[in-house]
């Protein structure tokens, strides 16, 4: 049977669901692809974001997310910005 998945690749599927909570208008519930009820199950483990709302009365949307956004690690210090100014004479550009 044909599935359409490159070879080599495996499909993980969130089965348990992790923790739930309200954020705003959304039910965010976050789920692991196995059994994660043990600490040392929820190491190596990928986790799930489902995000179900309704953008309007009678409809219910869902977002499944994975890996989305990062932690931003830094390097974290000040600039220091200044105007330039420009100068430009047929043969050349300058920036100063």
């Amino acid at each position: 049977m044909e599935t359409g998945i490159q070879p080599g690749l495996n499909l993980i599927h969130p089965l348990q669901v992790f923790e739930v909570e309200q954020q705003d208008n959304e039910m965010v519930v976050y789920a692991a692809p196995r059994d994660v009820r043990e600490r040392t199950w929820q190491l190596d483990t990928p986790l799930f974001t489902l995000r179900f709302f309704s953008p309007q009365e009678g409809i219910v949307g869902v977002r499944i997310e994975h890996f989305q956004g990062a932690l931003n690690n830094g390097p974290h210090y000040p600039l220091q910005y200044f105007a330039g100014r420009e100068g430009h004479n047929r043969k050349h550009r300058t920036l100063c």
